[in-house]
């Protein structure tokens, strides 16, 4: 529990004849009024009618209304729909009153120019003397009741508790359009689910984990399923005099692809945009953060250089050929020729020319005659030297001279960002359910969490 304030307070106890809030009818004005309480949701409209009646149309400055409900899962969307249009007769959206109505609130407030009650009275009819209208009623509310009356200047304990209640965005509704009564009562009928509440926490383990150890920096890490090919098309690129010309088929026999599309899926930076997808329809608390991240997410999947952008890549890739030689191919192959001689000597394949006379009279591989053979174009081409040479340090030099042209395209951070953002909102919004291990555990046996590491 939180500790909202220390206040002076005085202990006070309701006999069902007596009116709870006598000291409220007494005054002609109720400045900055707030009040909190609970009922039956087949009674809502008649809840906004009393308080209306007996405290709203005295309300003066800022007002606020909170009305928790009970039964919202049982009396169905499209009752509470009516119930929700009915209150429209004596609640007014422009008179400057905020109403909200919730589906977990039980607390019973009364604030006003610096005096704040809580107890157990409900704000309702249950308040007036249980004799008042005696000849027309059926049912006799008569209940002991205790109430704390605590001086509470600008009402600062009765606005931070209002502020804790509606923190509790999932369970809340603020009414504000008649026309909108049949998506209110929809959201307060699934927010009380106890399915949505362990669906949103389970997707909060699951992006909480996709997002884990992204930084902003694009990676599309290029696989290379042909060395030569690779060589060969870097020594293109190295003497072309238009080299952003071969950037496209660079980017095909790295990626299969000109535009990354087979990669995205598999790439980090993009992991958490997929999951994002498939929770748009279900997150409907955290719906703007959610649009805001898909739609910087899908300017990022529709990635692709401009004619600017190909052309500057394309001069830096030429300067990357240069730098590791493979520029002019024979030059390249004289340079690695130790590498060569020790991929061959680790993994030597008996089948090929060039093995021929490479062993001594032990049988034992041998260096000096392995560098001869390679001398000689006859028993060792070209092709079969670059297909020997790893080519890890030059796919890392391209994903790095890659990344840096994307990241001037679109900025990803600002992405991630966005991204930790929803992360934070689900997680504050579920706090109390992602620390509790039974909670967890809950979700897993559900299988809404696949994997138990998320726990």
């Amino acid at each position: 529990m939180k500790t909202i304030a220390k206040l002076s307070a005085t202990v006070l106890h309701r006999h069902y004849g007596e009116h709870a809030f006598a000291q409220a009818l007494a005054e002609k004005e109720l400045h900055d009024l707030r009040i909190i309480t609970y009922g039956v949701a087949g009674n809502l409209a008649s809840m906004v009618k009393y308080l209306h009646n007996t405290f709203l149309r005295r309300a003066k400055g800022s007002c606020r209304v909170m009305i928790g409900l009970s039964n919202i899962d049982s009396i169905g969307s499209e009752a509470l729909a009516g119930q929700i249009r009915k209150l429209f007769r004596h609640f007014d959206p422009h008179s400057g009153i905020e109403l909200f109505v919730h589906g977990a609130c039980h607390i019973k407030l009364l604030s006003y120019r610096g005096v704040s009650f809580l107890g157990s009275q409900n704000l309702s009819g249950a308040a007036e003397p249980y004799f008042n209208g005696i000849e027309d009623k059926l049912y006799f509310n008569r209940f002991h009741e205790a109430l704390v009356r605590i001086e509470d200047p600008g009402n600062a304990c009765a606005n931070a508790l209002f502020d804790r209640v509606l923190d509790d965005r999932m369970l809340c509704q603020r009414i504000c359009r008649r026309s909108a009564a049949q998506a209110y009562a929809d959201a307060l009928i699934e927010g009380v689910k106890i399915d949505t509440a362990a669906s949103h926490v389970a997707q909060a383990l699951q992006l909480r984990a996709a997002l884990k150890g992204l930084s902003g920096y694009i990676c599309l890490a290029p696989e290379c399923r042909d060395r030569v090919a690779l060589y060969r098309l870097l020594s293109k690129i190295g003497q072309a005099s238009v080299p952003h010309t071969l950037v496209e088929e660079l980017f095909d026999e790295l990626y299969g692809t000109d535009d990354f599309a087979e990669v995205k899926d598999e790439a980090l930076l993009f992991r958490p945009w997929s999951l994002v997808h498939s929770l748009n329809d279900q997150l409907s608390l955290h719906k703007p953060k959610v649009l805001e991240l898909l739609e910087e997410a899908e300017a990022l999947e529709a990635l692709k250089f401009d004619a600017q952008a190909l052309e500057e890549f394309g001069q830096d890739l030429q300067q990357l050929a240069d730098r590791h030689l493979v520029t002019h191919l024979q030059e390249f192959v004289e340079h690695q020729e130790f590498a060569i001689i020790q991929s061959i000597m680790s993994n030597p394949e008996y089948e090929h020319s060039y093995m021929y006379g490479a062993t001594d009279e032990d049988g034992n591989l041998d260096h000096e005659r392995i560098e001869r053979n390679l001398c000689n174009s006859e028993l060792m081409s070209l092709d079969q030297k670059l297909e020997r040479i790893d080519p890890r340090p030059i796919l890392d030099a391209i994903e790095q001279c890659l990344g840096r042209h994307l990241h001037r395209l679109h900025d990803s951070s600002a992405l991630l960002q966005q991204a930790n953002a929803l992360l934070q909102d689900i997680e504050q919004q579920y706090q109390h359910e992602l620390q509790s291990e039974e909670f967890c555990s809950f979700l897993h046996k559900r299988n809404l969490l696949p994997e138990p590491s998320l726990l």
